[in-house]
């Protein structure tokens, strides 16, 4: 697999642009490699008007620049040197195929099991939506594989004694570094720096390591974005109506009585007795407790509501978001189906429906030995997701939940887990079960199809409510097969055939559906690229929709504009600017 992909990656992967995002990216890049700075004038030196911020650049102190943290840039220079955009693409391949040897690893260490490790690596790479962004040119690629070499770094931190605090700084190192490619990486840390406090032996040498070097891998992030937006701060985008992300690091003060109240709680599990407690019938009690407590308290309801409405939302059916209905950016379809920015968007249940396997790793949090490895598998995902559901924010212009795949990996990891607990018993029928598995998928597809006239083959499946029963009928048998041992003998039948379609779905989804689509328009986009490179070099080109007209904004003379219908009257002055300057203006 890793093999393939590199090949792909390397010569067969069209090099278009998917979203406004690569168009920053791709110009941040060639500013880099070209001229070592990050400024792209885009001429608003010298004509200030508005529309030449595009969406995503920023006005710093020394002109626009990217608002995108810039250590992507530094990272990916020498590829775009060797080989421009396919280069850039080939980066992300060869993070990708890290973030696969590196699943395989983590696997290993958490669960001592080859065979599973094997499985959670092909689970990771054929059967969730990392292919999309193996062939991309956005930095999801490398970000994840920095957030899977702090993970594995972490969990050696408790294992190798004789190193822990080598393994505690490339942890936090990994964290403050991707930081500088993705900002939400930070969100890693404090999961990590909890669970090795809780599970070393000796946390004290690990963790001083381990915020040292994040604190280092921050510093530089903080001094990038200081050179672009003259504020020194890892998080920031560069916008004054961000509020925190704007903020010097003193800003973030305000935070610190939560961060006591996290360490305080960590603190406490290292106690027997507390984890004895959290994991027991003491445990539900508390739970119980805290959800009547805040459902009295109606601020603390409307929050927890919100949040809750925000995760099932994003996780399960993105048809229950607060602004479905208001969005300007979502269209319902001959009340059928939705489209999220143009796409059929998924939720991350659409995408792995093979996502209710989760529930073994829920079981095996409070009953397992391996107690600890589930609970990073848990916990880490969770943490990621949070902040997303409080504002129901699905990622804008992607196929899918992008930014939950940093934890990808542990998720095909607890896939795995639920797989090797169903599967114990190799018997021959197990394998015959393939076929019925093919079956059922090919014909769950055909179904659903059938009852569309405007969704292809696979599309219909995922975006109209055929992955959330699948995955419904996963969890119902996952949960019999759990609270009812006696019958296992006859419930792994319909569970391994479940468990093997909910995968093969996944498979189409991933690569018939988002890599299937990915591919087209970016393929689409790169003809368009070399069909409009005959615009002159000192052209004004004004255009809605700007994917094929990049390079625009890698020559110096040249100036591109979006396009906005309510600002006429200042786009008309600016186009009259530039024919009276003796250059000619494109309108798209």
């Amino acid at each position: 697999m890793a093999a393939t992909w590199l090949i792909y990656g390397a010569f067969f992967a069209p090099a278009g642009l998917f979203t406004d995002d690569e168009i920053i990216y791709a110009a941040m890049i060639d500013r880099f490699a070209t001229a070592g700075s990050f400024i792209i004038q885009n001429g608003y030196d010298i004509n200030h008007a508005e529309s030449l911020r595009l969406v995503t650049l920023r006005a710093g102190p020394h002109g626009l620049v990217p608002q995108y943290p810039s250590g992507f840039g530094i990272i990916a220079a020498p590829f775009y040197l060797l080989g421009g955009l396919q280069g850039i693409i080939f980066l992300n391949t060869l993070a990708s195929v890290l973030t696969l040897w590196l699943t395989y690893k983590i696997a290993c260490a958490l669960f001592d099991d080859k065979r599973l490790a094997v499985n959670a690596a092909l689970i990771f790479g054929l059967a969730t939506f990392a292919a999309d962004y193996a062939f991309a040119i956005w930095p999801h690629a490398t970000s994840n594989g920095f957030v899977a070499a702090a993970i594995y770094a972490a969990i050696l931190s408790i294992k190798d004694g004789g190193r822990v605090w080598l393994w505690g700084a490339l942890a936090g190192v990994m964290i403050g570094l991707g930081v500088a490619i993705r900002a939400e990486v930070i969100m890693v840390a404090p999961v990590l720096f909890i669970w090795v406090f809780v599970n070393a032996r000796y946390p004290g040498r690990t963790l001083a390591a381990f915020l040292f070097a994040l604190a280092a891998g921050l510093a530089v992030a903080a001094w990038l974005n200081y050179l672009k937006f003259g504020v020194f701060n890892p998080l920031t985008y560069g916008a004054e109506s961000e509020g925190v992300s704007n903020r010097t690091l003193g800003g973030y003060v305000v935070y610190a009585p939560y961060g006591l109240l996290v360490a305080a709680f960590a603190m406490s599990l290292r106690w027997k007795r507390m984890q004895q407690w959290v994991t027991g019938n003491w445990g539900w009690v508390m739970l119980v407790l805290g959800i009547v407590i805040a459902a009295s308290i109606p601020t603390a309801r409307d929050i927890a509501l919100k949040i809750l409405n925000g995760l099932y939302a994003l996780v399960v059916d993105l048809r229950h978001l607060s602004y479905i209905d208001t969005h300007p950016r979502i269209d319902h379809v001959d009340n059928e189906f939705y489209r999220y920015y143009g796409m059929l968007k998924k939720s991350l249940l659409e995408s792995l429906p093979w996502l209710s396997l989760t529930v073994f790793a829920i079981v095996g949090l409070f009953k397992s030995r391996q107690r600890s490895a589930f609970a990073l598998c848990l916990l880490l995902p969770l943490a990621l997701f949070m902040p997303y559901a409080a504002y129901e924010w699905i990622g804008g212009r992607a196929n899918n939940m992008r930014y939950v795949s940093p934890v990808l990996p542990l998720l095909a990891i607890m896939a795995s887990c639920a797989w090797s607990t169903i599967s114990k018993d190799r018997n021959v029928w197990l394998y015959r079960t393939a076929l019925a598995s093919v079956l059922l998928t090919s014909g769950l597809l055909y179904a659903f199809s059938a009852r569309s006239a405007q969704l292809g083959f696979a599309d219909a499946f995922f975006v109209t409510g055929g992955a959330q029963w699948m995955a419904l009928a996963l969890l119902l048998l996952s949960i019999a097969w759990i609270v009812l041992p006696a019958s296992r003998r006859w419930l792994q039948l319909p569970v391994v055939v479940a468990t093997q379609a909910c995968f093969m779905l996944a498979f189409v989804s991933a690569y018939a559906g988002d890599a299937s689509m990915t591919r087209y328009v970016r393929s689409m986009v790169a003809q368009q690229t070399q069909s409009t490179r005959y615009i002159e070099p000192n052209a004004h080109v004004f255009a809605p929709g700007y994917f094929a007209l990049y390079f625009q904004l890698l020559r110096p003379e040249a100036t591109l504009a979006f396009h906005d219908p309510r600002n006429i009257a200042q786009d008309i002055e600016f186009m009259n600017i530039a024919l009276a300057q003796g250059r000619p203006v494109y309108i798209a």
